[in-house]
């Protein structure tokens, strides 16, 4: 990803992470895939699948630069 790819991704990431403390896996994973539709980046499902986990576990916003690409 580009570094401009990656502050779209951050900025997605902190949007949903705000709001899906507490919500599942798989929805935080749709909101994300939306998120990034939205914002016209391509990222791959398995990149978002590690950070709705990684949103899930700290429960909230995570920088996605610290997660597995």
């Amino acid at each position: 990803m580009t570094p401009e790819e990656l502050v779209v991704l951050q900025a997605v990431v902190d949007r949903v992470g705000a709001y899906q403390e507490t919500a599942e896996d798989r929805v935080i994973v749709d909101e994300l895939r939306e998120g990034v539709v939205e914002a016209g980046i391509d990222v791959p499902d398995e990149r978002l699948h590690l950070l709705a986990e990684a949103i899930e576990r700290e429960g909230g916003p995570v920088r996605v630069d610290a997660q597995v690409p």
